[in-house]
């Protein structure tokens, strides 16, 4: 079984953040940006807390992430 927690908080109109823990140790937190209408940023980052300081090779738990939304 899984447990996961989350929250949304709005900073202003135009900007929010949002985290998530989950049971498993997965914690995930991301910002969001509208830069003017149409036009949006996010930024996250996902880490495993139970492998912080894991060298593992191949690659890392932990992922880093940016998007940038254009619409019409």
């Amino acid at each position: 079984m899984n447990l996961e927690v989350g929250t949304k908080v709005y900073l202003d109109k135009s900007a929010f953040v949002k985290a998530k823990i989950a049971s498993t140790g997965a914690l995930a937190l991301s910002y969001t940006q509208t830069l003017r209408p149409g036009v949006k940023a996010a930024f996250g980052v996902a880490i495993d807390t139970h492998k912080l300081n894991d060298p593992t090779v191949g690659g890392s738990p932990h992922r880093v992430g940016a998007q940038f939304t254009f619409e019409n």
